[in-house]
């Protein structure tokens, strides 16, 4: 069996596209400690296995408080863990030097360099982008526009120039994203590239084995092998469809699976896209509340349309895990607001019975839904 190592994630809920101020982020074994209490992640460390070898090395280097090759690019398909390794190596060399850091998405940096061209202030949103000691820029490819995408150009060119860290993620490999210019293509490949791929068979098995233990289920080896072989390849799919075997499993009084259980449990997972049921999933919680579809996603803080909102965020992310991007786009809010309810109502299921049983109860006619459009 191929070994398996893990990159504790130490970026934080602050780390969301303004300038922040990552030296109160503690390195080490202190990074590890807030990520634990703060961390937006499904799991608190990066599982691999030799598939994905090459992060290792780029791991311990990134402890080494010496500049290596930039730009430093993570790409690979959606839920691999691009983002979140890119926003630990951020606040490794951030904190290493003391200094500011920025992350930004190329969808927000269109946005804002294009308010800057509006107003006449490009020179004030180079100095803010330019100054800053470590870039991160998210998804680059999104940014899309002509314009744009020439002052990211310019931009890299100069950040290399100067020998500034930059780390950048996106799903294609530089020199097969057709929508980035030549220029910029090559000056990405001339740095640290490296490939995330879906875990190996080994990094699967201790990915479940955790997600298993976060969730207080207890699975034998031959359930964990069950499980390797047939949930979906990447860490939010696996949680969506290990939180509807928790739920089944509780709704049954069952706290150990055994592999006949799992089996008949794995029989009723499906594909399910989530920009299709989000509303489907909302119109089942408005109605158990007494709402209106549009009263749901509206704007009103009153507290029963509040509760019952929240329930939807946080099933839209069990049952279809979903993106905080997808909710957050679809009830007309941001990602940070969808991220807190959803960890808040996660963090009081072990407490509230009541609540507890509204989520399965939800969840069960969800499935039901699900069942007769399958």
């Amino acid at each position: 069996m191929a070994s398996v190592y893990s990159i504790p994630l130490c970026a934080t809920d602050e780390f969301d596209g303004h300038n922040v101020n990552l030296a109160s982020i503690r390195s080490s074994h202190n990074a590890r400690t807030y990520s634990q209490k703060q961390s937006v992640f499904l799991l608190e460390h990066f599982f691999a296995d030799g598939r994905n070898r090459l992060l290792r090395g780029c791991y311990e280097w990134s402890k080494q408080e010496q500049p290596g090759f930039w730009p430093l690019v993570f790409y690979g398909p959606s839920g691999v863990g691009k983002t979140s390794l890119a926003e630990t190596f951020a606040s490794r060399f951030a904190d290493a030097f003391a200094e500011r850091a920025i992350k930004i998405t190329g969808s927000d940096f269109r946005r804002r360099f294009d308010n800057s061209v509006r107003t006449k202030s490009v020179s004030e949103f180079r100095e803010t982008i330019d100054n800053v000691f470590l870039l991160l820029i998210d998804d680059l490819a999104s940014i899309a526009t002509d314009g744009a995408m020439r002052e990211i150009t310019q931009l890299v060119d100069r950040r290399g120039q100067d020998h500034r860290p930059t780390v950048i993620t996106m799903k294609n490999p530089p020199w097969k994203e057709a929508a980035l210019p030549v220029q910029l293509r090559s000056r990405l490949a001339g740095g640290l590239t490296i490939h995330v791929q879906e875990p190996g068979g080994a990094a699967r098995r201790e990915i479940i084995r955790q997600l298993c233990q976060k969730q207080n289920l207890k699975v034998d080896h031959g359930g964990i092998e069950l499980l390797a072989a047939s949930l979906p390849s990447t860490v939010p799919l696996m949680q969506r469809d290990l939180n509807n075997i928790f739920l089944r499993a509780k709704h049954q009084n069952v706290s150990e699976l055994s592999s006949s259980l799992l089996d008949s449990l794995l029989d009723r997972q499906y594909s399910i896209d989530p920009d299709q049921w989000l509303p489907v999933i909302s119109s089942i919680v408005a109605a158990h509340f007494g709402l209106s579809l549009q009263q749901l996603i509206g704007a009103s803080r009153r507290q029963n349309i509040v509760q019952a909102r929240s329930l939807a965020m946080f099933l839209a992310k069990q049952k279809l895990a979903a993106s905080y991007v997808q909710i957050a786009k679809y009830f007309h809010r941001d990602q940070s607001t969808v991220r807190y309810l959803y960890r808040k109502i996660d963090s009081s299921l072990p407490h509230e019975a009541v609540l507890a049983d509204l989520v399965i109860q939800l969840g069960s006619i969800i499935d039901q839904e699900v069942e007769k459009q399958n």
